[in-house]
């Protein structure tokens, strides 16, 4: 499920660019073909992993499922967080509460993985087992989302809230929004 959100997520970072249609029937079928494909592959690599299918795949060679779960997530993450940076500074709006509401999504993003996987044994022992690291890594995956809706709310126009530190460059987007909101 991680993965398949990971690529939910590069993939409509990809979208921002007008590569395809946003939101069109082909794009949200080949969101939902590759989306689906992602997951089937993750997870049959698990199920090969921890069943022992053969001499490079098995509960003592994890490399495999290792690198599903902790390099080619994060990269996919890293690269839509890029590129929405891109379309923040380049490619519709310059909108400091867009690139802020970004950074913390980032921030509680990190945090709470680091509660996962830094600090989770820590605070399980001095919480006498009663919580562990993955109480507070949810609830800063939750706030990661929250913030992650709020950038999207932002960057869609739709609010007239944000719109006082927001500079349209001149000849990118639509007609309509630059002449809209200059």
């Amino acid at each position: 499920m991680y993965a398949t959100s990971s690529w939910a997520l590069l993939y409509s970072g990809i979208c921002g660019f007008g590569i395809w249609e946003d939101g069109s029937r082909k794009s949200i079928f080949s969101l939902s073909i590759s989306s689906f494909a992602i997951f089937m592959i993750n997870y049959v690599v698990a199920i090969l992993t921890f069943r022992g299918a053969g001499s490079f795949i098995g509960p003592s060679q994890t490399t495999i499922l290792f690198v599903f779960t902790f390099i080619l997530n994060p990269l996919l993450i890293l690269f839509w967080f890029c590129s929405q940076m891109v379309i923040c500074f380049v490619m519709l709006v310059v909108n400091r509460w867009a690139i802020g509401s970004l950074l913390l999504t980032a921030m509680f993003f990190i945090a709470s993985q680091f509660m996962l996987y830094g600090v989770s044994e820590r605070i399980c022992e001095g919480l006498n087992h009663y919580a562990d690291g993955l109480l507070f890594c949810t609830l800063g995956f939750m706030f990661c989302l929250m913030m992650l809706y709020k950038y999207w709310e932002i960057i869609t126009f739709d609010d007239d809230e944000y719109y006082r530190n927001t500079q349209v460059v001149p000849g990118m987007g639509s007609e309509k929004e630059t002449s809209e909101y200059c």
